[in-house]
């Protein structure tokens, strides 16, 4: 429950970085059953209610969508395009730092790219 809290906080900042566009978040906590049903990693931040794959079209697509929340300054885990549908965006568990990682994943076979780019 703290970490959905910790999720749900981090969402707020980001909707605020979105000049306040609804978000509609597709992906959240999943169990491991789901996160394995639906090929999630296996460390995947959303099995810890850590991490949202979000969209919102009323303020850009998702590539503009992940890099709006870079440049914000909110401490993120991990911000990823993932295979130019959605931005997922994750948070720090508590009391560890924020990684401020970005990624970009065109597909499966080519694997995550360091840095926010279109694919």
């Amino acid at each position: 429950m703290r970490n959905l809290l910790r999720l749900t906080e981090g969402l707020e900042l980001v909707r605020a970085a979105l000049r306040n566009n609804p978000i509609n978040v597709t992906s959240g906590y999943r169990s491991p059953r789901l996160n394995q049903m639906v090929g999630g990693a296996k460390n995947s931040m959303h099995t810890q209610g850590l991490a949202a794959d979000i969209l919102c079209p009323s303020f850009s697509p998702p590539l503009e969508v992940c890099r709006a929340i870079a440049a914000s300054g909110i401490p993120v885990h991990q911000i990823i395009h993932e295979f130019g549908r959605w931005c997922h965006v994750a948070f720090a568990p508590e009391g560890q730092a924020a990684r401020n990682e970005l990624l970009t994943i065109a597909n499966l076979a080519a694997g995550y790219e360091l840095g926010l780019r279109s694919v």
